[in-house]
């Protein structure tokens, strides 16, 4: 058993000479080839395709619907919400307005927000975490975008009230949180604590905007329910992860 723990504890190791070397942009393996700069080996500074097509489409969504609301067309957002956010009481009685409706409703609703400063909110927390996280392949990080927003509407649909209707990506947003608190936790558990100014400066603006966002709790209508779900599903699936990323050295 010990055998088997001091293995563990030496791939971790590595995986934390990865996760410093991947913030600061030095990889401490030899090479004849030159030293690429900062910007290409920190893949942070600017989020690959598939991230910034996740960020794009969030953010284009909300553009569309405020630039229609702001020339008079604010029904279109209204057609949106019922056609794409989630409404528990599709599940519960309600006929849906399209068949496929009470499925599709479980992960579109991640897509649609209530205005752009909420919009905004979770779009700047998503790229955070992501920056947070280098050590995370970018396939996981969608697949745990989508596992969070499923896990926040049922969270929403087993403790908001019957017939609530909820829309963000904040399930999402929690459920990648999630997968981020368990990592540090591990590795201030084995002793391994990241001192990286760039991060802790980051979580710094992500309390700032999440502070912003507890205050304008009324007009958001946050529903704490799709950030426990999401938070919870994140932190079942990132725990797999991280183990995984353990064992791969």
């Amino acid at each position: 058993m010990s055998r088997v723990w001091s293995r563990c504890e030496a791939r971790f190791v590595h995986l934390d000479t990865f996760v410093r070397a991947a913030h600061i942009g030095i990889m401490n393996t030899p090479s004849t080839k030159p030293s690429p700069d900062a910007s290409q080996i920190h893949r942070l500074k600017r989020p690959p395709t598939a991230i910034l097509t996740l960020l794009l489409l969030i953010a284009g969504v909300e553009m569309l619907l405020s630039l229609a609301e702001t020339f008079g067309y604010g029904s279109l957002r209204i057609f949106c919400f019922a056609k794409l956010a989630f409404n528990s009481a599709y599940l519960t009685g309600t006929p849906p307005l399209y068949e496929a409706q009470p499925w599709v409703m479980f992960f579109s609703h991640a897509l649609l927000h209530i205005g752009s400063v909420h919009m905004l909110g979770n779009l700047l927390t998503l790229y955070l975490l992501w920056y947070l996280m280098p050590w995370m392949y970018i396939s996981d990080f969608v697949v745990v975008f989508w596992v969070g927003a499923l896990g926040g509407a049922l969270g929403f649909l087993w403790l908001a009230p019957p017939g609530s209707l909820m829309t963000g990506a904040s399930g999402a947003v929690a459920g990648l949180a999630a997968v981020w608190g368990l990592y540090e936790m591990f590795l201030v558990q084995k002793g391994h604590i990241l001192s990286i100014r760039p991060k802790w400066t980051a979580v710094l603006m992500g309390l700032v905007t999440l502070g912003l966002l507890l205050r304008l709790d009324q007009q958001l209508g946050m529903a704490w329910q799709t950030h426990l779900g999401g938070a919870l599903a994140g932190a079942g699936f990132g725990a797999g992860l991280i183990m995984r990323a353990i064992q791969e050295g």
